[in-house]
Order: C-alpha cells, then sequence, then structure tokens
C-alpha cells in the first residue's frame, strides 16, 4: 500500500481499497462513496476547486484535491468549536466570579447589617 494508506488497513475494506487507487473519480461515484447528494457534492467540488469537465457534460473530480477540502473544512470546523467552547468555558468562569464577587459582597453586607443592629 502505498502513503500512509497502511496505517488505516484495519479500518478499510475492498471497496476504500479500489477507491484510493482512482485519482479522478465520477459524480455519481463521489455520491455513493461520500453519501452526499449531487448538488452538495458538486457545489464542495467546486468550491475545492477539484472539478474538471470533460465536454459539455462530464464532469470528473480530483479526489485528491476534494479529500484535502474536506480535511480542511473539518480542521476548521474542529477550531470554530474549540474556541467555542474556551468562550463559554470563560464565560461560566466569569459568571461565577460574578456570582462569589455578590455573594461575598452580600455576605459583608449581612454582617455590617447585624453589627449595626447589635450596637443599637
Amino acid at each position: 500500500m502505498a502513503g500512509n494508506l497502511w496505517m488505516f488497513s484495519d479500518q478499510i475494506d475492498d471497496e476504500d481499497l479500489m477507491f484510493a487507487q482512482k485519482e479522478y473519480i465520477t459524480l455519481n461515484m463521489g455520491v455513493e462513496y461520500y453519501g452526499l447528494g449531487i448538488k452538495p457534492l458538486t457545489r464542495m467540488v467546486r468550491e475545492a476547486g477539484a472539478a474538471y469537465k470533460i465536454g459539455h457534460k462530464m464532469l470528473r473530480i480530483n479526489r485528491l484535491v476534494f479529500e484535502e477540502y474536506l480535511r480542511q473544512v473539518k480542521r476548521e470546523e474542529y477550531q470554530r468549536r474549540l474556541a467555542r467552547k474556551r468562550r463559554s468555558q470563560r464565560h461560566s468562569e466569569n459568571a461565577l466570579a460574578i456570582r462569589e464577587t455578590i455573594g461575598a459582597d452580600s455576605s459583608r453586607k449581612l454582617a455590617n447589617q447585624k453589627g449595626a443592629e447589635k450596637h443599637e
């Protein structure tokens, strides 16, 4: 097996091996393999710059370019989720700190009020 495919040999089957040997695939092969509809796949292929037209109707997809695009999109989505999670954690920590500050202030006010009532 060429490249890094051998590292995943326990996770792939014959269909994956046959697919990995092709540099260019048809739209129907992409729909079947990736599990996407024709329109979403076509849109993503064009965004990736992996579309190669032959004549007026025949479209071929450069599988290597398209899969790199999918990896990039996945990385970007992961980074966005991670950033959202960090913002959420910071917001929770800030809210907790504010609650603790408010709680400490109200405890001091309550103690001051009780102290003032004793002196009266």
